[in-house]
């Protein structure tokens, strides 16, 4: 019953659970606060906030080095830094107060964000299991393609470079094989990923170089990265970070699990290497289908998009059909790949130019597609220049929840600084609002499931998914639950729909036929 403030409530409940005690009436936290007051900012640490807001400087625990390899903070300088930490937050969460109340955000922080701080105390806790020989033979498997897209690389120019060196790079792609040249960067000329994919098919070495990067990402980061991270109960506890990405989204490190790719046949190997947690149990995840594309819908109110998903149809062949001025059941896969792509796009500012990069067309094709997308759907060109305008003229954007995101680049006289913040306008209400609904659906989820009695623990939020460890004779209960949960989390004028499956690894799933649409 006492009203308790704090800076990081998650952190501070996990510490207390380790030696046997809990954290409850928590009414404040500090560093969520912060971050729904201004979620552009980088840091929230409690030092710099105790500074800025309150001219207070909290004194730092002092540190061993060279002179004192073995120093280590006394009770007197332990109890100063946590006398100055203690004031500072009770302070803190008084102007944080009052800030929540008057940036309209005090429901979103009172009911979204700090109930979700227990839950995610829970996934930590709980992990996923790991295949641990599995994982050894992925990780021999991908030191073996890594070395054999290295040779391919030196085959391909006729000796050998380092593929790992920016400046041989630069010196092989651009003065050797005279390739046009990307921008300039302090070193020379840039050979990141975005200049690469414009030189694709100008030599077949960029190929072997893009390849080669790819794989090893996934092998340093994952196949061999992840061992190190496993834990002696045989799973994996990565750390969801609440007060990092700027959109709302959650985000995880020590593995990041958010960047493992799930439509590459690579990423899937990795996702197979997450499995349920005995031969008695499944993993179940759950996903919502295409929420992004249903809250444009909604925001934009656009009546050929939300007809189309209060239809069941198929959007992007619907907007192929129109792209292309072909019957429906005339389009071709290749041709609802490209509706597909701009589909997505569109939520996230995508440009004629990006749209012939990402899809190999014309960018005369492209531009004449966009067009005619925004010809089926003229809502949503308005919705598109709305926003922008409203964000220009307010300084910042909002989700349907009120999450906040100020863009202040949007009157940038660079035009590349510009545009990027234009997208950043443009999606954040989509995403942030997703990752809102998300958020929602976790803690209805973890209540409902808490008075069930059902055998289950939440493991996993990637983006648009919830994966759990159940009991086997619980699966189809589980299910049932977690769709109609995550389904009900928000009314949208359009049904959010969730599909789910489950089996004995995050890859080799079956679909279950518990698909559940929420109210509209």
């Amino acid at each position: 019953d006492v009203r308790i403030v704090v800076h990081d409530a998650k952190t501070a409940r996990r510490a207390l659970r380790r030696v046997g005690s809990e954290l409850a009436g928590v009414a404040m936290d500090t560093m969520l606060a912060s971050y729904l007051a201004n979620a552009s900012r980088r840091q929230h640490l409690l030092d710099d906030l105790a500074q800025e807001r309150l001219q207070l400087a909290i004194p730092a625990l002092p540190a061993p080095d060279r002179k004192d390899p073995s120093r280590t903070p006394s009770v007197a300088e332990r109890a100063a830094r946590a006398g100055a930490s203690a004031a500072a937050t009770v302070r803190l969460a008084a102007l944080f107060a009052e800030d929540l109340e008057r940036l309209g955000l005090t429901k979103l922080f009172e009911t979204v964000e700090l109930p979700l701080v227990d839950v995610l105390v829970d996934m930590e806790e709980a992990g996923i299991a790991v295949d641990v020989p599995y994982l050894a033979e992925l990780a021999r498997e991908f030191r073996d393609e890594v070395a054999r897209i290295e040779d391919e690389a030196h085959e391909a120019v006729g000796h050998a470079f380092g593929i790992n060196s920016p400046k041989q790079l630069q010196d092989l792609l651009f003065t050797e094989l005279k390739l046009p040249r990307g921008r300039r960067t302090g070193t020379g000329y840039s050979t990141d990923a975005t200049v690469l994919e414009e030189l694709r098919g100008a030599h077949p070495v960029v190929e072997r170089i893009l390849e080669y990067r790819e794989v090893e990402k996934l092998r340093s980061t994952y196949a061999d990265g992840l061992g190190p991270l496993i834990d002696a109960d045989g799973r994996i506890h990565t750390t969801f970070e609440q007060a990092v990405a700027s959109t709302g989204r959650l985000s995880s490190r020590a593995p990041n699990l958010q960047n493992i790719p799930i439509r590459t046949p690579l990423g899937r190997r990795i996702r197979r290497a997450f499995i349920a947690g005995g031969p008695d149990r499944s993993l179940v995840a759950a996903d919502y289908s295409q929420i992004e594309l249903r809250i444009l819908a909604h925001v934009s109110q656009d009546p050929a998009l939300l007809d189309a998903f209060r239809q069941g149809a198929d959007v992007h062949r619907r907007t192929a059909a129109a792209g292309f001025r072909v019957s429906e059941e005339a389009v071709t896969r290749e041709q609802r790949d490209v509706a597909k792509m701009l589909n997505f796009g569109i939520v996230y500012g995508m440009s004629d130019f990006g749209l012939a990069w990402r899809m190999g067309m014309p960018r005369e094709e492209a531009a004449q597609f966009i067009d005619e997308y925004f010809k089926r759907y003229p809502q949503v060109r308005r919705y598109v220049i709305e926003t922008k305008a409203i964000c220009m003229e307010q300084g910042y954007v909002e989700t349907l929840l009120g999450r906040r995101r100020y863009i202040p680049d949007m009157t940038s006289p660079n035009q590349a600084i510009r545009g990027a913040a234009e997208r950043m306008a443009i999606n954040m209400p989509i995403q942030g609002t997703a990752a809102d609904i998300m958020k929602i659906a976790m803690i209805r989820v973890r209540d409902r499931l808490r008075a069930s009695g059902l055998e289950a623990l939440l493991c996993l939020q990637v983006h648009d998914e919830l994966v759990l460890d159940v009991a086997k004779p619980d699966v189809e209960q589980v299910a049932a639950l977690v769709s109609e949960e995550m389904a009900g989390a928000y009314a949208l004028d359009v049904p959010l729909v969730v599909d789910v499956r489950s089996g004995q690894n995050w890859d080799d799933m079956t679909r279950l036929d518990v698909r559940t649409s929420g109210p509209t």
